[in-house]
């Protein structure tokens, strides 16, 4: 099966998303979970909990993770990877990238 190539899409100003927030954004159908760490680090992860279907929009940003709000299933935001149950399945990472004062995530 042969994989479609990436492409980019502007998804907002670089300073939508503070230190700590979370906002959530729609692409192409995709949701997505955007995020700042206190470091300055902007991520990308599955808006949705593999959990159960709740938002991870309206959960909290922790060091490297990102808590889902509904039974604190925690995931590491730079590979995806499960950090705290109940959930087992990871989500997927989107790449971005920042130009000027546009930020751009590769679907």
């Amino acid at each position: 099966m042969e994989s479609k190539p990436l492409t980019e899409h502007e998804i907002g100003p670089v300073d939508d998303v503070k230190p700590g927030f979370l906002r959530q954004v729609s692409v192409d159908g995709v949701g997505l979970c955007v995020g700042r760490l206190m470091d300055g680090t902007l991520f990308a992860v599955d808006e949705m909990c593999t959990h159960e279907e709740v938002s991870l929009v309206d959960g909290y940003v922790d060091g490297d993770e990102v808590e889902c709000p509904a039974h604190g299933s925690r995931f590491d935001v730079r590979t995806g990877a499960v950090t705290g149950e109940p959930a087992r399945v990871p989500v997927r990472c989107f790449a971005l990238r920042v130009e000027g004062e546009k930020t751009f995530v590769a679907l």
